[in-house]
């Protein structure tokens, strides 16, 4: 059987470009709305500026060969990553529960090493390339069935 997605590494940075692009759909139908709390947002940051590993993201990417666009759309992890790039755009502050240096502070007031932290952290990505429909459907379903 052949395997139906290759694994990168893929930086904030770039998550944050394809987004200001319109490159990347981080609420497809089949995701539910976001739900994380402060707390759980902040402990995600905490966790990026300490390099420690968070579990991989899936995406679909679709190249259209027509208008030379390539089009990504989050199928697991939207959760993650919309927690990372709204902290990015000052869309929130870090706990000091959660880290005594940056708490109480947005991405604009960390200083630019822990800036430059953030945005070349890289996530684990499982990229779906081209997959349809049907089999994204399923594949949602396995990664959140018995998890």
């Amino acid at each position: 059987m052949q395997q139906r997605f290759s694994t990168r590494n893929i930086s904030v940075r770039d998550f944050e470009e394809w987004k200001d692009r319109g490159e990347l759909s981080l609420s497809p139908k089949f995701q539910r709305r976001e739900v994380w709390n402060p707390k759980a947002k902040s402990y995600l940051i905490d966790t990026i500026l300490r390099g420690k590993p968070i579990p991989k993201l899936y995406m679909r990417q679709e190249v259209n060969p027509a208008s030379r666009r390539t089009t990504r759309e989050i199928v697991d992890g939207q959760q993650r990553l919309n927690t990372v790039l709204s902290f990015v755009k000052d869309g929130f502050k870090i706990s000091k529960t959660h880290n005594k240096d940056y708490g109480g502070k947005y991405f604009s007031s960390i200083g630019e090493d822990a800036q430059r932290a953030v945005l070349q952290y890289e996530f684990v990505v499982d990229l779906l390339q081209d997959m349809p429909d049907n089999e994204v459907y399923d594949t949602f379903a396995r990664i959140n069935t018995y998890s």
